[in-house]
């Protein structure tokens, strides 16, 4: 399977995800240029090269939802999804979306409002048992331009292709900058990153900025095994909370989501701690990334940080390293 995002780099420095598509289902690995090659295009050899076109990549009838698998195990449930609802082991002609329901949609306002401005596209391969996802993934800088003759938008990708996510080049978790840091989460369920940058802005308060990435986690709860795994319910993170200095003024928090239409996290603030809960129905799911943000006058320090997971019957919290104020 392939996943791909569409990130915006602001001129504040800021990070956030602007698209993010289904799930493309592979039919066939074209094996190009091995290093060993596997003899079966049912499988994608090491070192090999599988080029794909956008009409292929944005078919409708291989683009499903990511809540169908299991990302940090490389399994799809197939009972009951869309391309199987009844568990037939038949295919069914894809039915309740359209063509656009999982392609990663970009509004034509988000391109001519920061015309000039850094996109970067992330892509990836979602293998079965993969001891390292990170080297399948890749992004790079991609400009649109408008063609007022033809009334479309072009897409210009020469940029050199950079190996690794996207918040991996926001901060680079081998070399990170003074008051930044990247750290990796692991856990039993998938993993996910935090990467935060520090900025000291005009007027001596303190800009913590957090990207929280989540790469393949998922709390999934599942009925029967292969070839007929059905996916019951996935969950993804639902709670981000950053340790803080007793005392610290906390002047500002806010949250930012993919695209435009979402529904923010409720933000609170305690003496201890700055906190981020996701509402009823919303989670961090696998392939996304969320920003958090909050303005202090305490200097930057080391500090914890703590994500969870909780309604999906499975309590769990998994701590960090990170920097806050």
């Amino acid at each position: 399977m392939l996943v791909w995002n569409l990130y915006r780099l602001d001129a504040d420095g800021g990070l956030r995800q602007v698209a993010r598509s289904g799930a493309k289902h592979a039919h066939v690995a074209a094996n190009a240029l091995c290093v060993e090659n596997p003899g079966s295009n049912h499988v994608l050899g090491r070192g090999c090269q599988d080029v794909y076109g956008p009409g292929d990549n944005d078919a409708p009838d291989t683009l499903g939802p990511r809540s169908e698998v299991i990302p940090s195990r490389g399994i799809w449930a197939r009972c009951g999804s869309i391309y199987d609802p009844e568990c037939s082991g038949e295919p069914q002609k894809f039915r309740g979306y359209d063509a656009y329901t999982y392609r990663a949609v970009v509004p034509e306002r988000e391109f001519a409002a920061h015309r000039g401005g850094r996109h970067v596209l992330e892509a990836w391969y979602v293998v079965r048992d993969d001891v390292n996802p990170y080297n399948t993934m890749m992004h790079k800088d991609i400009v649109a331009v408008w063609q007022p003759e033809q009334h479309l938008w072009t897409i210009d990708d020469r940029a050199a292709p950079v190996i690794g996510p996207v918040i991996d080049s926001w901060v680079d978790p081998r070399a990170p900058h003074q008051d930044e840091a990247n750290s990796e989460i692991s856990t039993p369920s998938g993993r996910l990153k935090a990467a935060v940058r520090v900025v000291r802005e005009e007027d001596g308060r303190y800009r913590y900025d957090y990207a929280i990435m989540n790469v393949d986690f998922a709390a999934v709860k599942t009925s029967g095994k292969e070839p007929d795994l059905r996916m019951i319910a996935s969950h993804g993170i639902e709670t981000f909370e950053v340790e803080t200095s007793r005392g610290a003024k906390i002047d500002a928090m806010s949250f930012v989501g993919v695209g435009d239409a979402y529904e923010p996290w409720l933000s609170t603030s305690t003496s201890s701690s700055a906190r981020w809960r996701a509402p009823s129905g919303d989670s961090l799911t696998w392939g996304t990334l969320y920003r958090f943000r909050l303005v202090s006058t305490a200097s930057p320090t080391k500090r914890h940080g703590r994500i969870s997971s909780d309604r999906s019957g499975r309590s769990v919290s998994y701590v960090f390293d990170t920097i806050g104020p």
